[in-house]
């Protein structure tokens, strides 16, 4: 027989339970309804559950937000039963509010069974939110079934572009391995859409080896690409860290690449942007001799507009004396 702290916690539940409903959600009751709620996940599951399935039944709109702390508690307990009653929700909950909450919580469980019904929403989902949730979630997983799953996501022709740049760029973040940076730069020679090659170069860069700038570089120099994914390559390699550009590429190498790309104005313009973001004083130096002397009017006022950012004191005497001529 139900000790008294759970008969009490049903009696305050029953009118949610049962289906009783106002006219005008109470915001009153659900205060007291949910902590009646945090109070009976603290009993047995044998007599918890029963009661969280039965609340989760319900379809009313004011029970919403009770419904979606019932989730959130529900993944928090050590109920075998849980992940397929998580999974009932994401499915089937006329709340994108609760289902969001469900696929969530599902991937907070980190478990080759999480990961499979992970992919199964991801690639059943009717709703964007849901199934880009189901992807991230994908990505806190680390079962092989997860990596498999990103992966046939990123290669899949029939879906949107957008989703497939979203696990390129989870692979890219979430998992710095060599093997998957090399997956990335395969998949990049296997697709022809401009958006997932973009989204692969700055997946790439995620984890700064000199191997993987050596072939952002590569990318970079190649001329028969379009000259926006070479900018976007050029870009992504230039980056700067406060904390150390550990791999990624020294001022000199910065500075010599200009020279490099001598006949190409479109590259050199990005790379003064990125020389603008270093604090190195030969970054000043380069800036100040193209806005000087440079022979493209076009690069030396985008120098001079670089050097207006920069904290230099030669800066200012070189604009001064700019304007006084």
């Amino acid at each position: 027989m139900p000790s008294s702290r759970i008969l009490c916690a049903l009696l305050l539940l029953a009118p949610v339970v049962a289906g009783a409903q106002s006219a005008v959600c109470s915001n009153d009751a659900d205060e007291i309804r949910r902590a009646a709620l945090i109070g009976i996940m603290q009993m047995e599951s044998s007599q918890v559950i029963p009661v969280i399935e039965k609340l989760l039944e319900r379809r009313d709109e004011c029970s919403v937000s009770l419904r979606k702390q019932a989730v959130e508690l529900l993944a928090r307990s050590r109920d075998p039963e849980r992940v397929e009653i998580m999974l009932r929700v994401a499915r089937s909950d006329p709340s994108s509010t609760v289902r969001r909450q469900a696929v969530q919580s599902i991937a907070q469980t980190n478990t080759e069974r999480s990961a499979v019904l992970l992919d199964s929403i991801f690639f059943n989902a009717t709703d964007t939110d849901v199934a880009e949730i189901a992807l991230r979630g994908l990505a806190q997983q680390t079962s092989p079934t997860a990596r498999t799953a990103l992966r046939r996501i990123a290669e899949s022709t029939t879906l949107a572009t957008e989703l497939r740049v979203k696990a390129v760029s989870q692979i890219g973040s979430s998992r710095r391995t060599a093997e998957d940076v090399q997956y990335l730069r395969d998949l990049y020679g296997k697709t022809t859409s401009p958006q997932l090659r973009e989204g692969i170069l700055r997946g790439v860069s995620y984890q700064r080896t000199t191997e993987s700038m050596n072939w952002l570089l590569g990318v970079a120099r190649d001329r028969n690409s379009e000259i926006e994914l070479r900018q976007v390559a050029l870009r992504s390699a230039g980056q700067y860290s406060e904390k150390g550009n550990s791999a990624g590429l020294e001022i000199k190498d910065l500075l010599a690449l200009y020279d490099e790309f001598k006949t190409q104005p479109e590259m050199q313009e990005q790379l003064l942007d990125i020389l603008a973001q270093r604090p190195e004083s030969a970054a000043t130096d380069k800036l100040l001799q193209i806005a000087g002397d440079g022979e493209n009017m076009v690069l030396r006022r985008r120098a001079v507009q670089r050097l207006s950012q920069r904290r230099d004191p030669r800066v200012r005497q070189f604009l001064l004396d700019i304007v006084s001529r």
